[in-house]
């Protein structure tokens, strides 16, 4: 089962990097009805944080009453956190239901669940937590633990200790009102770094008073205390240029001395789908965060030579030409195609339309040859370039036109090394057909 993690919350638990998130279906579908998310959900775990290990379903909707479900349909799990207790020695997650109906805390001896013994989180022991969405928990290194939630019922963002002999109720006198964000729209996180509090936020494109729904941009704000206060301090991630991003959610984590920050991307034709997503991070002196970009190498710094490189991952695209719908204001047109898992590809409609791909690690030696695999019934012509969709010309490609797909290689005409983004633009087109490519490599000595 090919598993679709957004709203990821990454831990490192007993040397092994968990990540906890709602799970997506293909096209939203559950039952008959579509919707963001599902009614379960799957840890997901790495030792190297390349190569990810399905650990199974962790909890689900039969864990939460009948009561509680009342009322909602179609019925999802949105976005969790999870923590681990040292006083206990248990596993908490933390989750929610779609349209905001409290928050319900499971417990386990394993990181990886299953989670069980659901209750409902309370605020001294009383049920009147507000209709929210997206707990954020942090398990400081003092054993104290604190959550964090947005705004619901019109009810400013709060932030509290947990009870240090029940996690699943709020210390009243702790409840904290969270000020200090730009244009917040979900999914608090927090994390420690050193001596000092990160709290993550999900920042919409403007006010949405004003009308603005554009949740894509990670932003975060720092105290020396959990309870704040917290001042603004930009921007983690954004997606705001990716194709049909509707939203960006996640977090941040050290994993054996790098950071790295984990989010969600879209699969570009397959509505209500997001795929976790992962990219180094790195810090000022100061502790503020170097803003990231968004990779196509992953977790890693970038593909090495001789590796085939998925169309489908780039990043960088062609602004729109003429008239786009409202939604698509400030998104890009050069789309990538996910419906078709044995056909996942990036596809071009006119001639001066780009996608760029970060990063390519040319090593010292760079690359003698470049191969791309693409299917296009009538001829062409492609240009790979270096660092910008106009920088320096790398490979040229006259396709012929073939009712499958095929493989062509070029010469590089330039020699260039260590690491560098990477774009392809279409040059010639003769007829109206779509122009698929399927994949890239560059070619060392050896393979050419």
């Amino acid at each position: 089962m090919e598993l679709y993690i957004a709203d990821g919350e990454p831990y490192v638990f007993n040397d092994t990097l968990y990540l906890y998130g709602s799970r997506d279906v293909p096209r939203g579908m559950v039952n008959g009805e579509v919707d963001w998310c599902s009614d379960d959900y799957h840890v997901v775990c790495s030792k190297d944080i390349v190569n990810w290990k399905d650990c199974g379903k962790s909890y689900s909707l039969d864990e939460i009453s009948e009561k509680d479900c009342m009322g909602k349909r179609p019925l999802r799990l949105w976005a969790p956190d999870a923590c681990y207790n040292p006083k206990d020695q248990k596993y908490y997650l933390f989750s929610c239901l779609n349209g905001g109906r409290g928050f319900y805390v499971a417990s386990s001896d394993s990181p990886e669940g299953p989670f069980s013994n659901t209750k409902r989180l309370t605020i001294d022991h009383e049920d009147v937590f507000p209709a929210c969405i997206d707990p954020g928990v942090l398990m400081d290194d003092d054993g104290k633990a604190y959550i964090a939630w947005p705004a619901a019922d019109r009810k400013p963002w709060g932030i509290a200790q947990l009870d240090p002999d029940d996690l699943s109720n709020i210390l009243s006198d702790t409840v904290t009102e969270v000020t200090g964000m730009i244009w917040p729209f979900e999914g608090p996180s927090l994390r420690k770094r050193g001596d000092t509090y990160y709290y993550i936020y999900i920042q919409n494109d403007g006010p949405m008073e004003e009308g603005n729904i554009g949740p894509m941009r990670m932003a975060y704000m720092t105290s020396k205390h959990p309870l704040g206060p917290y001042k603004d301090q930009g921007i983690i991630i954004q997606s705001g240029d990716y194709p049909e991003s509707i939203n960006i959610h996640g977090s941040i984590v050290e994993w054996q001395g790098q950071w790295y920050v984990f989010y969600h991307l879209p699969l570009q034709g397959f509505d209500k789908t997001r795929v976790a997503c992962a990219a180094p991070l790195e810090f000022n002196e100061d502790g503020t965060i170097v803003e990231a970009k968004l990779l196509s190498c992953g977790a890693r710094p970038a593909f090495p030579v001789g590796e085939t490189i998925p169309a489908y991952t780039a990043v960088i695209f062609s602004k729109a030409k003429g008239n786009r719908p409202e939604v698509y204001k400030n998104q890009q047109e050069q789309r990538c195609d996910f419906s078709n898992k044995d056909d996942r590809h990036l596809f071009y409609d006119r001639v001066g339309q780009f996608a760029g791909w970060r990063y390519v690690d040319f090593g010292d030696t760079g690359s003698e040859a470049i191969s791309i695999t693409v299917h296009c019934e009538t001829a062409c012509e492609l240009e790979l370039r270096a660092d910008e969709h106009d920088g320096q010309l790398l490979a040229r490609f006259d396709i012929a036109g073939s009712e499958d797909y095929q493989t062509c290689k070029a010469a590089c005409l330039s020699k260039i090394s260590q690491r560098h983004a990477v774009f392809l633009k279409l040059t010639r087109k003769a007829g109206t057909e779509r122009l698929r490519v399927q994949s890239l490599e560059f070619c060392s000595t050896q393979n050419t």
